[in-house]
């Protein structure tokens, strides 16, 4: 089960290794309300983390294996991304793994050109990228830096 924590949304995949069993999203638009220096807000925090939590729970009753938990942008980006790195921690007993934005790229154009070679465009809730995939290598473009 690999739980995707993003500006907008938490979304849960369940997965055999083959096919995708369950596909869930939860918006909890945890970059709302951010303040001048990109802190989330405790409401937004507090939204996210029941999200995650009843997603954990989910596919702990589904009998799943392993449960990853992976944070983008709106984390990444945020001072205090320990309020809700240590929140998560406390309500699941799961650590979040917050990922750079390359590799947040190279899942995403894995998971939405199922491995093969091409590109895409990956509208987040903060980040806008356009990202080729050629033989599993990523070339990326960030919007403010390719505009």
């Amino acid at each position: 089960g690999v739980i995707d924590v993003g500006s907008n949304s938490v979304r849960l995949m369940i997965s055999d290794g083959i096919e995708t069993l369950y596909k869930k999203p939860i918006v909890t638009a945890l970059a709302s309300n951010v303040d001048e220096y990109n802190n989330l807000s405790s409401q937004a925090v507090k939204r996210t983390v029941e999200a995650v939590s009843f997603f954990v729970s989910y596919a702990t009753e589904k009998k799943v294996d392993e449960i990853y938990v992976f944070a983008t942008a709106a984390v990444r980006n945020a001072p205090n991304r320990n309020l809700f790195l240590n929140a998560v921690k406390q309500s699941t007993g799961i650590d979040v793994e917050v990922i750079d934005g390359v590799t947040e790229s190279y899942i995403g154009a894995l998971g939405a050109l199922n491995g093969n070679d091409g590109a895409i465009i990956d509208i987040g809730g903060a980040t806008l990228t356009a990202i080729e995939l050629a033989s599993r290598e990523v070339e990326e473009c960030y919007a403010r830096s390719c505009l």
